[in-house]
C-alpha cells in the first residue's frame, strides 16, 4: 500500500507545516485593495474578461462555473495514526514473530493478508507395498527415493534449492535426474490409484506431472551453447538471418507479380480466391466504378468487351463499311473474319472474356485416347498440335476434325472387337470339328490399331490356358465400363483390384456394383476398434477387409457402389466426387459435395456417400458408397464397438450422420443410380463406350480374381493385417478391481499385464503372471484352448480375469 507524506510525518512524530497564509507580520498587513480594481465576475474566463474590461455585461449565468468532484484527501491530513506492531503470520511454521507498520484502527488479531498467496503443492506418499510394485529402479534406493521427496516437501519443489540441499550419501546425478524420478514416481502413483473424478481431470493431472529428461537436458545444452557462441558466429547467423528474409520477400514479390499476370491472362480460370462471380455470370476484372470518370453528354467514348455499359450495349450500334467482292476476296485468302456490333448480345452484362491467345485456345487431345488420335490424324496429315494461323474458325475446324477422328478411333475399336470375336468364334468351331490345331488359332495376326494390347498368358497355375480363354481376356480389357450382375463382396472386391492392376493406368475406368450384406473396413484399420464383431457373429454378416485405404463401410442391396479409375497425373478427388454429384442432382437430388468430398444432401448436409482412395506409382481410382435404401438400422448396429480405450495406429473412421435417397426420392432404384454414372462418366470425360456386364463365372478362371477371392477370406488378411494397438480395460470383481493392459500387432498378443489398486495376495499375483505369460504370442481374440484350461488349474479368480479377457477380446 502506497504512503502519503502527510502518513510518513504521522509515523514520525513530525509536525505539519505551517499553512499557506500563516506567513510574517508583514506578508499579514498586506490586504487586497479591491477598490483600486474590480473583482472579475465569477464565471468568465480571463482571457475574455481582459479583453472586454470592468463594462462586462451579465452573462455569469452562461459561463456557470462547473461543479466538479472534489478531489479525496488520500493523506488523510494527520488524522491517521501509525503504530510499530508485531503480527502473526499462519503461512508459517517455525513460530518466528515479525513486527511492521500498521494502521492503528486496524484489528491486532486479524491474519497476515499475503499470507493467502502461501500454497502448498501436493505431496505424494508411497507404502511400501506401492514401492515394491511399482517405484523400485535400479537406479534408486528406496531410502534416497525416501529423502528425495522429503527433501521436495521441505522446500516446495524448487529443484533448483533441492539440488543445492542435496546431501545424500550417494546423490544420483544431476538437478534433471531429480526432477524425473520424482515425477514418474507420481505419475505411477497417479495411474495405479482408484481415481474420483473423471477421466480428464485424471489425464490434466498426468499431464502437469510429465518431464522429459532428455528434451531438458538438450535444452540446457542448447542454451549454453548459445551463450558460447563467438562473435563471428554471431555475425554469420545474422547474416543468414537477413539471407532468409531476402529469399522470403523475393517469394512473397514473385507470387503477386505470378498472381497479377494469371489474373490478367486467364481471369476466372487461373483459380485465384479474388475474381468476382455473380449470379448472372462471371465478371470481369475487378474495377472500382466510383474512379471511372462520368461521360460527358454528347461525347461518344467506346466501351470495351470486358466492361460494356447498358447505354452503349443498347444505343445503335455505328455505321459499318460495305464489304466488296475486292475485300471479301482478300479476307478469305488471309484466314480474316470481321465481327460487326450488332452481333454482341444486347445484356447489359457481358460474359467475363480474359486476355488470351489465340494459341493458348488451340484444342488438346485428351490423355486417354491422344496416342490413337494422334495416329489417325497423322496418316490424313493434320499437324493438330500447331496452327499457323490460329483464327477462330480454324481452332473451330480443328476441334471438329480432332472429334471426327475420335468417332473413327471408336469405331475402330468396335470393329476390332467384332473382328476379334468373329475370329475366336472361328477357332472355337475349328477346334471342335478337329480342323484346327491350337497354334494354328493363336497365329492369328493382330491390327495394327489393336486397342490397349497386353501381354497374353498362355500357362497359368502349369495348365495351358484355351484359345477362347485368352481371346476373350483381349477382349475384356477392350472395356471402360463395367457394372457387375454379382452380389458375391469377396468377387468384386477382388475384381476391382484386379482391374485396377491389370487395366492400363492411360485410360479412365468406371466400376459399378453392389454386395451382400458385409461390413468393409479399410486396409489400415482394426476390427475390434470399428465394427461390433458380436453383432456380426450373431447376424451371420461378415466382414471384409478391402486394399484401399480409409474408414469402415456397411454394404447391402439397398447400396450401390462406385469406383473411378484414372490416370494418377489427372487424378483429382474433388473432380471425381463432382462426377458422383452430378448424377445425384440429375436424379432430382439437391446434393452438394463437403469438405471429405462426401455427397451430402439437404440443408442439414446428412452424408449419403463415403469415400477412400488408393494412389499407387502411375494410377489411382476413387470409390465409394451411395446409401439408396440401405437397412440404416443394422448398418448402425455393426458399426458400433464402443471400444474408447483402445488406442491404436490404424486409421480411425470418421462417424457422420447418413441417410438414403429414398428419402428425398422414394421412386428412385439401383438401376436409376448406375445409369445416372454411367451417364455423367461419359460427359465428363468424353467417352463414348458401351456398358459391360460383368458375371463371376465369367471371371473366376483368372489366377489373381480367384486366388484373391480366397485370400480376402483368410485370417492372416483379415486379421493380421491390424495394426499396432494397446487396449486398457478393467473390472470389479468379489475380490478387487483389475486393470489389465493388452498389446497386439498383426492380430498377435505382444505383452499383456495386470494391476491392482487395491492390492492382491502372493497367489494371485503368481497366477496372473504365468497368464499373461501364457497369453503372449497368441492371436488375439482367437487364444488357444489350453490357456483356458491352465488358468482354470492355476486358481478360480485367474478363471475369471480369463473368462473376462476372452469376452472382450472376442467383442
Amino acid at each position: 500500500m502506497a504512503a502519503s507524506a502527510a502518513d510518513v510525518r504521522s509515523i514520525l512524530s513530525i509536525p505539519n507545516p505551517p499553512a499557506s497564509g500563516s506567513g510574517s507580520g508583514a506578508q499579514q498587513a498586506k490586504k487586497p485593495q479591491t477598490a483600486e480594481r474590480a473583482r472579475k465576475p465569477e464565471g468568465i474566463p480571463r482571457e475574455l474578461y481582459a479583453l472586454i474590461g470592468p463594462t462586462a455585461p451579465t452573462l455569469a449565468t452562461q459561463f456557470a462555473k462547473p461543479r466538479l468532484k472534489q478531489k479525496p484527501n488520500l493523506g488523510g491530513g494527520g488524522r491517521v495514526k501509525w503504530e510499530w506492531r508485531p503480527f502473526r503470520n499462519g503461512a508459517r511454521s517455525d513460530g518466528l514473530r515479525l513486527s511492521h507498520w500498521v494502521k492503528l484502527s486496524q484489528d491486532p488479531e486479524a491474519d497476515y493478508p499475503f499470507a493467502k498467496y502461501n500454497i502448498q503443492p501436493q505431496h505424494y506418499v508411497y507404502s511400501q507395498d506401492e514401492y515394491s510394485r511399482l517405484l523400485e529402479d535400479p537406479k534408486w534406493t528406496k531410502e534416497e527415493t525416501d529423502y528425495l521427496f522429503e527433501m521436495v516437501r521441505q522446500y516446495d519443489a524448487r529443484f533448483y534449492v533441492v539440488h543445492d540441499r542435496y546431501e545424500f550419501p550417494s546423490p544420483e546425478g544431476s538437478s534433471r535426474s531429480l526432477e524425473d524420478r520424482y515425477f514418474s514416481v507420481c505419475r505411477k502413483l497417479v495411474r495405479n490409484r482408484p481415481w474420483p473424478g473423471d477421466e480428464a481431470s485424471k489425464a490434466a493431472l498426468l499431464s502437469s506431472l510429465a518431464f522429459d529428461k532428455d528434451r531438458e537436458v538438450m535444452r540446457k545444452q542448447y542454451v549454453i551453447s548459445l551463450e558460447n557462441r563467438t562473435p563471428e558466429q554471431i555475425a554469420e547467423e545474422d547474416a543468414l538471418y537477413l539471407e532468409l528474409e531476402k529469399l522470403k520477400e523475393n517469394e512473397r514479390r514473385f507470387k503477386k507479380d505470378r498472381d497479377e499476370l494469371l489474373r490478367t491472362l486467364l481471369g476466372i480460370e487461373s483459380g485465384l480466391p479474388d475474381i468476382p462471380v455473380d449470379e448472372d455470370g462471371l465478371q470481369g476484372i475487378s474495377t472500382d466504378t466510383k474512379k471511372k470518370k462520368k461521360a460527358v453528354a454528347g461525347s461518344v467514348e467506346p466501351q470495351t468487351p470486358i466492361t460494356p455499359s447498358a447505354s452503349s450495349s443498347n444505343a445503335m450500334p455505328p455505321p459499318q463499311p460495305k464489304k466488296t467482292a475486292k475485300s471479301a476476296a482478300y479476307d478469305a485468302l488471309h484466314c480474316i473474319h470481321r465481327y460487326s456490333d450488332a452481333q454482341t448480345s444486347s445484356s447489359s452484362k457481358a460474359p467475363h472474356s480474359p486476355v488470351h491467345l489465340r494459341s493458348t485456345k488451340i484444342p488438346q487431345l485428351k490423355q486417354a485416347t491422344a496416342q490413337r488420335i494422334a495416329q489417325v490424324l497423322n496418316e490424313v496429315g493434320v499437324v493438330h498440335n500447331r496452327l499457323v494461323m490460329p483464327t477462330r474458325d480454324n481452332i473451330a475446324r480443328l476441334e471438329a476434325v480432332i472429334h471426327d477422328a475420335g468417332i473413327v478411333v471408336e469405331k475402330k475399336k468396335v470393329l476390332d472387337k467384332l473382328d476379334q470375336d468373329i475370329r475366336t468364334m472361328k477357332a472355337r468351331l475349328a477346334a471342335l470339328r478337329g480342323e484346327a490345331t491350337e497354334e494354328d488359332a493363336g497365329s492369328v495376326p493382330q491390327t495394327p490399331m489393336e486397342v490397349e494390347e497386353g501381354p497374353e498368358e498362355s500357362v497359368v497355375d502349369g495348365r495351358a490356358q484355351s484359345v477362347l480363354s485368352t481371346k476373350s481376356t483381349r477382349s475384356r480389357k477392350q472395356h471402360s465400363i463395367y457394372v457387375s450382375e454379382s452380389t458375391n463382396p469377396y468377387f468384386n472386391l477382388t475384381f476391382e483390384d484386379w482391374l485396377f492392376r491389370h487395366k492400363s493406368p492411360e485410360q479412365p475406368l468406371l466400376l459399378l456394383y453392389r454386395d451382400q450384406p458385409c461390413v468393409v473396413i479399410g486396409r489400415n484399420q482394426n476390427p475390434w476398434k470399428e465394427v461390433n464383431l458380436l453383432a456380426s457373429r450373431r447376424t451371420g454378416i461378415p466382414f471384409i477387409r478391402r486394399h484401399s485405404g480409409g474408414g469402415t463401410v456397411y454394404h447391402d442391396l439397398g447400396n450401390t457402389n462406385f469406383s473411378i479409375h484414372l490416370p494418377r497425373a489427372s487424378f483429382d478427388r474433388h473432380a471425381t466426387a463432382q462426377v458422383v454429384m452430378k448424377a445425384v442432382r440429375s436424379l432430382g437430388v439437391d446434393a452438394s459435395v463437403n469438405d471429405r468430398n462426401d455427397i451430402c444432401v439437404a440443408k442439414e448436409k446428412i452424408s449419403v456417400s463415403c469415400s477412400a482412395y488408393k494412389i499407387v506409382k502411375d494410377r489411382a481410382y476413387h470409390h465409394g458408397t451411395m446409401l439408396i435404401s440401405t437397412r440404416l438400422d443394422t448398418l448402425g448396429e455393426l458399426l458400433r464397438s464402443g471400444k474408447d480405450t483402445m488406442e491404436t495406429r490404424g486409421v480411425a473412421s470418421v462417424r457422420s450422420p447418413v441417410c438414403n435417397l429414398q428419402q428425398y426420392h422414394q421412386s428412385l432404384t439401383h438401376d436409376d443410380f448406375v445409369n445416372a454414372m454411367v451417364d455423367a462418366f461419359r460427359q465428363d470425360y468424353g467417352l463414348n463406350k458401351d456398358v459391360h456386364r460383368i458375371h463371376e463365372e465369367g471371371y473366376s478362371d483368372i489366377p489373381y480374381i480367384r486366388d484373391g477371392m480366397e485370400q480376402l477370406k483368410t485370417w492372416d488378411w483379415a486379421f493380421g493385417q491390424t495394426p499396432e494397438f494397446t487396449y486398457e480395460i478393467q473390472k470389479r470383481f468379489s475380490w478387487g478391481t483389475t486393470f489389465a493392459d493388452l498389446r497386439s500387432k498383426h492380430g498377435i498378443i505382444l505383452s499383456c499385464s495386470f494391476s491392482h489398486p487395491e492390492g492382491i495376495d502372493a497367489n494371485l499375483q503368481t497366477g496372473l503372471e504365468k497368464l499373461a505369460q501364457a497369453l503372449e504370442g497368441e492371436k488375439y481374440g482367437f487364444v488357444n484352448e489350453g490357456v483356458g484350461g491352465l488358468a482354470s488349474s492355476i486358481d478360480e479368480r485367474v478363471e475369471e480375469v480369463w473368462v473376462w479377457l476372452r469376452t472382450e477380446m472376442d467383442s
